[in-house]
């Protein structure tokens, strides 16, 4: 398993994401940012969440595992505006 640190968060894109502690779902990556992770889960009602790379436990090639359960998840969803980002460079690609 890949530390967070030697992780090529492209090879995430398109794969699973799961809380280490109760194996959560957190859905599909759907694109990585400076400080966090989108995933996005569901099919008719669709989930999701701006989770911290702070909280990346590793990578396996397969999942993307973090230190999130299910039910701290709730305060990483996703409404309408990523959280704050703890560096103030804003590299925006639209």
């Amino acid at each position: 398993m890949q530390s967070p640190q030697s992780i090529n968060w492209s090879e995430t894109i398109g794969k699973e994401a799961r809380g280490r502690k109760d194996d959560g779902d957190f859905g599909e990556v759907q694109a990585v940012e400076n400080d966090h992770v989108l995933t996005k889960r569901g099919i008719i009602e669709k989930d999701e969440f701006y989770l911290p790379k702070s909280r990346v436990y590793g990578f396996d090639g397969h999942t993307l595992w973090l230190e999130v359960s299910e039910k701290e998840s709730y305060q990483f969803k996703r409404q309408q505006f990523p959280p704050p980002s703890s560096s103030s460079s804003s590299s925006s690609t639209s």
